[in-house]
């Protein structure tokens, strides 16, 4: 009876208690088993920035297993490293939606479970992501005519004035960032983001007929648009430029001036004179705010679409010949002509992504155009 007793006493401490035999078969009595989670930075996290957690398992000496759902969150260690084993980690998370010109807010749970020898014990605990809200001003959109016309010894495709692009949204549009009131670092939040435009040729095609040879230039298309060297931020066509702090704005000019040339008698006697030309272009547009910490993580996912559009050239042109002076073949005529009132045209931007996807890698289009032989002749 004695025994019986002893044996219901070591039940109920096991209840409160943890217990484990050592190798000599010895019943050692272990303490209570607990573990609890600390958000170091509260139960509020930055889209896109490291947000400190911390788990500390009683009694020391055991290890740790944390699990993460919600607001595509990952856990990492002090090196930037996915770790769900260290006591000590930080939180990171950024998901936009491509149809909402904002980034909505996002809720994050996080639970460690605390194995010790003693036994387990469990923690769970809920943060969200806050969202951000951006203010745009009208995307004015405005495309010049197109117009073909002689310089020197060639025929040059561009803007009907060459002191404007052939496409421009100056002065603006203008985009403040709104962060949520609960943000706790709303400077460093505000300057993990910056804004400019991404351009996308989903479309291209040039081909020039001479009397006796014709040639044409393929790209393989959709491919990233860079504009030019001394702007160039891969993957935005243009400057950037990064929030300084909450509510501030920052403009986002969008310009461009695609065109091209050939001459119109070839220096190549067997080619002959320019008879037809092809000339195409097509973009896509997208005004997009960028999280910076994120880009290093996954580039495709590390926008918000604020805006898109898109816009083009399409132009077939037939050069007219007739006989000048020493009986020497000159332009007379370019059919279908140009207008030279054609007006100033307006194209409407739209919200968020859109149906298409932004090229951000590659070989730039500026980088293949300068490659030697790039129009090589058709057979």
């Amino acid at each position: 009876m004695a025994n019986n007793h002893l044996k219901n006493a070591n039940a109920a401490a096991q209840s409160s208690f943890s217990g484990r035999t050592d190798f000599g078969g010895t019943t050692v009595r272990c303490q209570k088993i607990s573990v609890k989670i600390h958000l170091e930075d509260g139960n509020v996290a930055c889209p896109g920035r490291r947000h400190e957690i911390r788990a500390v398992g009683s009694p020391k000496g055991g290890s740790y297993s944390w699990s993460i759902s919600g607001g595509n969150a990952h856990l990492l260690d002090i090196d930037g490293k996915p770790s769900n084993t260290d006591s000590h980690l930080w939180l990171l998370g950024f998901w936009p939606d491509d149809d909402k010109d904002f980034f909505p807010e996002r809720k994050v749970r996080v639970s460690v479970t605390y194995t010790h020898d003693c036994g387990t014990a469990e923690a769970t605990s809920h943060l969200i992501i806050h969202g951000i809200k951006f203010d745009v001003t009208d995307v004015k959109v405005i495309k010049q005519p197109t117009i073909f016309f002689i310089q020197g010894r060639d025929f040059v495709l561009g803007a009907r004035d060459s002191l404007l692009p052939q496409m421009d949204t100056a002065p603006g549009p203008g985009v403040t960032i709104h962060l949520d009131r609960r943000c706790p670092r709303k400077e460093d939040c505000a300057k993990n983001h910056r804004v400019g435009w991404l351009q996308t040729i989903t479309d291209f095609k040039e081909e020039v007929h001479y009397n006796n040879k014709r040639f044409h230039c393929p790209v393989r298309f959709p491919i990233i648009d860079v504009t030019s060297e001394s702007f160039r931020q891969p993957p935005f066509v243009l400057r950037v430029h990064s929030f300084l702090n909450d509510g501030d704005t920052q403009f986002a000019i969008q310009t461009d001036h695609p065109g091209t040339k050939h001459p119109f008698t070839s220096q190549d006697p067997t080619v002959g004179n320019l008879t037809t030309f092809w000339f195409k272009m097509k973009f896509m547009d997208w005004l997009v705010v960028q999280n910076i910490e994120w880009e290093g993580r996954d580039l495709k996912r590390s926008f918000i679409f604020l805006r898109h559009f898109s816009w083009g050239i399409d132009y077939q042109g037939v050069v007219v010949y007739g006989l000048g002076p020493a009986r020497l073949p000159v332009i007379t005529e370019v059919r279908p002509p140009f207008s030279p009132t054609l007006p100033r045209r307006p194209i409407r931007a739209q919200k968020g992504k859109g149906p298409e996807d932004p090229v951000l890698t590659g070989q730039t289009f500026n980088d293949f155009m300068k490659q030697p032989g790039r129009c090589p002749a058709m057979r």
